[in-house]
């Protein structure tokens, strides 16, 4: 709650506060007023996003003794992106009015409100239900009777699991549990794109229920393949576009 509470109600306040300066500088500065809330919107949205990556760099030798902290900067940073993105793509969505129209009135500030509502709410839903399916799935259709951390108690035993003969059809494969994992995954974000909705915030939610729901049910070697093996995906990801950001300063043509 408190990290939706700074993440969403953070970030639409400061859009608001940025996006009202913004138009009043503006028209102070005597622009055409055709499609200036649009603009006032859209920038005040994008300053909105905050970068939380040094904050968190910080905190992460000490992410033990203050875990509570750390919980809360790495959710409000995803959910501030998430936020962001949303009301972008909430505010370039509106129609174009007219000269008269286009001013911070009720009926324009209602209609952006509704789409960032639908948007926001439908993408969450989304991320959800693909969490949710992937728990249904890895569960009653890749988890087989013997097998070894079914449910959350299992999850936390060390016992040894009673041996199945190699040629029996009700193996543990984790090779299965990983691929459902990572490939529902991909789904819940190809989907959110596919239905122009926020993918970040479906993939974050995806996230949160498969953590919730999905990694009791797998087996060991899946637990351990899928933290350490998205950990490197992460790092190795990271790496590459910090590296493509630095030789953006002497190969501009690579991004065009």
């Amino acid at each position: 709650m408190t990290v939706m509470l700074l993440g969403v109600g953070g970030t639409i306040f400061t859009a608001v506060v940025l996006a009202a300066g913004s138009f009043k500088l503006m028209v102070a500065a005597g622009l055409p007023r055709h499609g200036l809330l649009r603009t006032s919107l859209a920038l005040g949205s994008v300053l909105s996003c905050t970068d939380s990556v040094a904050a968190l760099q910080l905190l992460h030798k000490d992410k033990e003794r203050v875990p509570l902290l750390y919980s809360l900067l790495f959710g409000e940073g995803v959910v501030n992106d998430a936020t962001a993105i949303v009301l972008l793509g909430a505010i370039t969505n509106l129609p174009n009015g007219s000269d008269e129209e286009d001013n911070l009135n009720p009926g324009a500030l209602g209609r952006l409100a509704l789409r960032f509502s639908r948007l926001f709410a439908l993408s969450t839903a989304l991320g959800l239900g693909v969490g949710l399916m992937s728990a249904i799935i890895v569960r009653w259709f890749l988890r087989r009777p013997g097998g070894t951390g079914v449910g959350p108690r299992a999850a936390h035993t060390t016992a040894p699991c009673r041996a199945q003969p190699h040629n029996s059809p009700f193996r543990p494969n984790p090779d299965m549990e990983v691929l459902a994992v990572a490939l529902l995954g991909l789904l819940a974000y190809f989907l959110a794109e596919a239905l122009e909705l926020s993918a970040v915030l479906s993939v974050f939610f995806c996230g949160i229920a498969m953590s919730h729901y999905t990694w009791h049910n797998l087996v060991p070697a899946a637990k351990m393949i899928t933290r350490h093996g998205f950990h490197v995906i992460s790092a190795g990801c990271e790496v590459v576009l910090l590296v493509a950001a630095g030789l953006d300063v002497w190969a501009t043509s690579a991004w065009w």
